[in-house]
């Protein structure tokens, strides 16, 4: 009897796996921070609009002479609910709100903010920071005589509560304390090359 023959396979490449996309954790929850934000600002434009005289861009606001120029005209919603006020002077108390609601989420659940959000928000009245209209913005020098460019510091001062908040410009951020100790090495290494070369 015959011995059947064995043949090797040739190996075969397993099938590469596509990795999957990293992705945020908690993404609805940054999504919703997002749009309470744009809900806030969208809010605090409006109400910047309802402020001053004027055509708005999106056409919702009219002035009329007619009208003594005391009340804007709103267009008429499709479907409104009897006895319900469709003025415009809630919107800044709105915009707060939402931006309470924002920072109570980010709170909860334990999600950072990102520096720009943080820097135009109010930390004590929660108002978003919109400079000439709800904060002023301007640049102080406490050295004498204002000699000193590393000494400028920005200074945003909240309209509606009065906090000012403060940031430094003008200098570079001071370098981690291990690398400030890799440069003194690296100068005390270079000045003892010198001192050996007798330079």
């Amino acid at each position: 009897m015959a011995v059947p023959k064995v043949v090797a396979l040739p190996k075969v490449a397993p099938a590469k796996v596509k990795a999957k996309p990293k992705s945020v954790q908690n993404k609805h929850l940054y999504a919703r921070s997002s749009y309470m934000f744009q809900a806030a600002a969208y809010l605090s434009a409006r109400a910047a609009e309802v402020r001053e005289p004027g055509p708005s861009s999106h056409g919702f606001l009219n002035r009329s002479s007619e009208l003594n120029n005391k009340q804007a005209l709103t267009p008429k919603p499709c479907a409104t609910l009897p006895g319900r006020d469709t003025s415009t002077a809630t919107l800044p108390g709105s915009a707060r709100n939402l931006i309470t609601q924002m920072r109570g989420v980010s709170r909860k659940t334990h999600t950072c903010l990102s520096k720009e959000i943080k820097r135009s928000i109010c930390k004590r009245c929660d108002t978003l920071l919109v400079p000439a209209q709800t904060c002023k913005a301007e640049v102080e020098n406490a050295s004498k005589g204002g000699k000193k460019p590393w000494a400028d510091v920005y200074v945003v001062t909240c309209l509606v509560c009065g906090t000012a908040k403060r940031f430094p410009t003008g200098m570079d951020r001071q370098k981690k304390k291990a690398q400030r100790a890799a440069v003194v090495v690296d100068h005390a290494a270079e000045v003892t090359m010198d001192v050996i070369a007798g330079k």
